[in-house]
């Protein structure tokens, strides 16, 4: 899992709607230069940003929306006193903070804001060097409508460079509110209850900045005191890439000791899934997916979708089945352990065993370049005497992958005497391999030649045959025709 650098801040918040008459329009921005256009397009501006709060103090609660029926109502006024002879341009008024030094124009925008019918309803990102604009362009449908529908989108406004992942979700959810509370109250084509919008699109911009999410009472005319029917509750998520597939011969580590903040969670009421219960348990860094499964008692699949769900939230890594037949080699990244002290000092604590005095770090250095291609583990221990030195082989050989400078060298059967003449030679299968359907006269069974094609390793194969890697060492000597690549 990758870590997570904070969400980008939202410049602005614009509502946009089709005019029966004026067409595309902005009716509502909030901060009030945040987007431009060439002419007063906007009928409702709305209420002024409240003043910016001082470092040391607390931003206050978003408070509930004004209701219809208050006589308190902010006044809807211009910021400026202007003509209509002389309409005001944003474009010439200082910015009063930072978040409107960008400014959107709207005119070279609104065939997308609000665009062609085939559009509606559904994400559309206008992406540009200076700014990017996210809008849900939705419509209802009603003969109670000019033209039959009424067309709006509320689109956010942030930096061209911003990460828009966590707020595109939080944009169609808010159109989706709007088009039930449109529905069901007519909330959008009302002007009385329209013109709450302005509030709500600045409790939605602090709350977001501030504390990543906000929650917001909407209470109708028609609703009592302190009862509110609706609620616009909205948080940003961050978003990671998709976990890998994960293989049934691969080995979840675990990162973190899970199951004593299971026992922990338990004792304080909240229990966690029941497949990963059966299955953090029985995750060792010896047991491969497919072993979890069968001792566990938990299907295969359900297993796969727990641990990709734990690689995720980065509280897994994923190994191979450690073998002495491995064969292992080094990146050049290996080199990082010469110039960090903190990753010495972590692999020495993980591969040593306690109580006993450590090597240096110069000899683990040393034994991680001695690996190569074509030195399986079992060599690579009697060449370079590492029976002599304090040190679990196995976890020295999972820190190494997990860090990312030790690589797996893989061996893969293929099968060429499907493709060229038979080639006869002596040897049998490992007892109990039936020969029955041998193909051409070779000695390897026609059912394992799909395993043969040179896209599986001898990981894979065993995993699925529940073999040992002797036996199938056995099955594929026994043919001439078949050939081991490492890779």
């Amino acid at each position: 899992m990758e870590t997570f650098a904070g969400f980008p801040t939202i410049l602005g918040i614009v509502y946009a709607e089709f005019h029966a008459t004026l067409g595309p329009k902005v009716t509502y921005k909030v901060p009030e230069g945040i987007m431009t256009t060439s002419s007063s397009t906007s009928s409702n501006p709305p209420a002024s940003v409240p003043s910016s709060i001082g470092a040391g103090q607390q931003r206050p609660p978003p408070s509930p929306v004004i209701p219809l029926s208050s006589p308190t109502l902010p006044s809807i006024k211009s910021p400026s006193s202007t003509t209509p002879s002389s309409p005001t341009h944003l474009l010439d008024q200082p910015p009063s903070t930072s978040s409107t030094r960008i400014k959107v124009s709207f005119d070279s925008l609104s065939e997308y804001i609000i665009p062609k019918r085939e559009l509606f309803n559904r994400l559309l990102i206008v992406s540009t060097p200076r700014y990017r604009v996210i809008g849900f362009p939705t419509s209802v449908e009603g003969e109670k409508y000019q033209r039959n529908a009424l067309l709006f989108n509320m689109c956010f406004v942030l930096a061209g460079d911003a990460d828009t992942s966590a707020h595109e979700p939080v944009v169609a959810k808010m159109a989706r509110l709007l088009r039930l509370l449109e529905v069901e109250s007519e909330f959008l084509s009302n002007p009385d209850t329209k013109q709450m919008l302005p509030d709500i699109m600045e409790h939605i911009l602090e709350g977001l900045n501030s504390y990543f999410e906000c929650r917001i009472p909407v209470r109708l005319q028609n609703e009592q005191d302190n009862i509110y029917a609706n609620t616009i509750d909205l948080k940003l998520f961050p978003r990671y890439p998709d976990p890998p597939p994960v293989y049934d011969y691969q080995v979840p580590v675990l990162i973190l000791d899970l199951s004593q903040i299971m026992e922990h969670e338990k004792s304080m009421g909240t229990y966690w899934d029941l497949t990963l219960q059966k299955v953090i348990p029985r995750i060792d860094g010896v047991a491969h997916v497919k072993r979890i499964a069968d001792l566990a008692d938990v299907s295969i699949e359900l297993v796969r979708l727990a641990v990709q769900h734990l690689i995720y939230y980065g509280c897994v890594k994923m190994v191979d089945i450690f073998q002495f037949s491995n064969v292992y080699a080094v990146t050049s990244d290996v080199n990082i352990m010469l110039s960090k002290w903190s990753l010495q000092h972590d692999c020495l604590t993980f591969v040593t065993l306690p109580d006993i005095p450590q090597p240096s770090p110069v000899s683990i250095f040393r034994l991680y370049c001695a690996l190569r291609h074509g030195l399986t583990v079992r060599d690579w221990i009697d060449e370079n005497h590492v029976t002599e030195i304090n040190l679990d082989i196995r976890r020295f050989f999972i820190y190494g992958v997990i860090k990312g400078f030790v690589y797996r060298v893989h061996r893969y059967p293929v099968l060429t005497s499907a493709f060229e003449e038979p080639l006869n030679s002596p040897g049998l299968p490992p007892s109990g391999i039936s020969t029955s359907g041998v193909v051409n006269g070779d000695l390897i069974p026609s059912w394992m030649h799909k395993y043969l094609d040179g896209t599986h390793h001898y990981d894979d194969i065993c995993t699925k045959l529940s073999w040992s890697a002797k036996e199938l060492d056995e099955v594929v000597s026994a043919d001439l025709g078949v050939k081991i690549i490492y890779k």
